[in-house]
């Protein structure tokens, strides 16, 4: 059923909700691909700062459908936002959206995709979830990578976009499928986070220091991307300019909990996780990088270290 595709590029007309640090790297990679852009978000200031970037920019909900992308993109908070935008009052569907698909970039979840691709069935356009990893950087130099989810053919009509925005990108199965993947890579990278930080903090216990730890984690086995790129890209050298806030792990992490729901006592090492990313809010705040979670652990090294 999981299916990865690469590179075809064809010109189109994208229209991007959503114009955060996310959504305005994504259309500024587009345009500099060559392909047609409106942008639009509820914020007066986003707008004017993507226009000022030479980013066309849409009034209004109405401009941008008016516009006629081929297909819209969204990058929003939270998954009501995307039924506000899609479903709502003054919403894509009631605008009488014309595009091949609606394609949520956002971190979002199963049932709220669904209902979205259930209402957008009622003009016609189809729906996909396709949740992204890699940062504003990557949103910026087309490197992120998409866990989609739709039928499969809307996956293999939107792949020249994805190819354009995504270095890789996997279809995974029907609507809400997407969400679900993204959600456990999320989970997994929180408790990695704290994973490693303890077998740092041990390390440096016994006078190995973490550079020492850290290098020789990626030889073995115990490797994986918290060693092999936050370490190294945001934590060593206390830099911690992810572009991904505490509050943002902490908002996924309350999607894990959410999707499982009572069921999270079954799952004791996540349970272990959502616990430790709660309660690390008085030492770290929603604001601050996410990978400084390695400073709340016991013993560490990087606790005393004020952020570059």
């Amino acid at each position: 059923m999981c299916k990865i595709q690469h590179i075809r590029v064809d010109l189109m007309h994208v229209g991007i909700i959503g114009l955060g640090k996310m959504g305005f790297s994504m259309a500024q990679n587009l345009l500099d691909k060559g392909q047609h852009v409106t942008g639009f978000d509820i914020s007066s200031e986003a707008r004017k700062l993507a226009q000022e970037s030479g980013v066309p920019v849409a009034e209004n909900l109405e401009a941008l459908v008016k516009a006629q992308p081929d297909w819209v993109v969204l990058s929003l908070p939270k998954a009501e936002h995307v039924e506000e935008v899609c479903l709502g009052p003054a919403s894509l569907r009631s605008l009488g959206l014309q595009a091949n698909a609606v394609i949520d970039m956002s971190t979002s979840v199963p049932e709220a995709s669904r209902r979205v691709a259930s209402g957008l069935q009622d003009i016609n356009v189809a729906f996909a979830d396709a949740p992204v990893s890699g940062g504003p950087s990557g949103a910026r130099e087309g490197t992120m990578i998409s866990l989609v989810g739709c039928a499969e053919d809307t996956y293999r009509d939107l792949t020249p976009l994805l190819d354009i925005m995504t270095s890789r990108h996997m279809w995974l199965g029907d609507v809400g499928s997407g969400n679900v993947a993204k959600l456990c890579n999320n989970l997994l990278v929180g408790l990695n986070l704290i994973a490693v930080s303890e077998a740092v903090n041990i390390a440096t216990s016994e006078g190995l220091s973490p550079e020492a730890l850290i290098q020789a984690l990626n030889l073995g086995s115990g490797r994986s991307a918290v060693s092999e790129i936050n370490f190294p890209r945001w934590i060593l050298d206390q830099s911690y300019d992810s572009g991904f806030t505490a509050g943002l792990m902490r908002k996924d992490l309350q999607l894990v909990e959410e999707l499982v729901g009572q069921g999270v006592a079954d799952h004791p090492l996540s349970k272990l996780a959502l616990s430790i990313w709660h309660e690390s809010q008085n030492d770290l705040p929603d604001q601050r990088d996410f990978n400084e979670i390695v400073r709340t652990t016991a013993g560490s090294p990087f606790s005393e270290i004020e952020p570059n």
